[in-house]
């Protein structure tokens, strides 16, 4: 069954994919979908806005159009962030993760569109932004 299945039922699991059970608390403040020539990442603002230093591991999920399944395409690390402290980290996407199977063309094809979920863990989600 796995996040993909949890993801968007009736039931909801002891622990969602990637829930870390950390120290912090924090800020999801802005995010920004970037391609280049190396693919394409988001741009993430997050503040700690806990009493003590923490980390965070911020992750991006993919939902496309239609009726295929949420898919994790990247995630990074925010280390040691002093309280109140504001830090931008890059997310690298996985280009592969946004492939999905096509039967009729049978193969792989690569769709446009769909949201991108910026999420402390995949219950979790903090900030969403159109995929470019």
């Amino acid at each position: 069954m796995g996040y993909r299945g949890w993801y968007g039922s009736d039931v909801e699991p002891a622990f969602w994919f990637g829930s870390g059970l950390g120290w912090g608390l924090w800020d999801y403040r802005s995010a920004e979908h970037v391609r280049g020539d190396d693919g394409e990442s988001l741009r993430v603002v997050l503040a700690n806005t806990a009493e003590r230093p923490s980390r965070e591991v911020v992750q991006v999920y993919w939902r496309p159009e239609g009726s295929a399944p949420v898919r994790l395409v990247g995630y990074a690390v925010a280390d040691e962030v002093v309280p109140g402290e504001e830090r931008t980290v890059t997310v690298a996407c996985d280009s592969r993760a946004f492939r999905l199977w096509d039967e009729a063309a049978s193969g792989w094809i690569t769709p446009a569109g769909g949201m991108l979920l910026v999420a402390r863990g995949l219950g979790d989600i903090r900030l969403e932004v159109r995929r470019l």
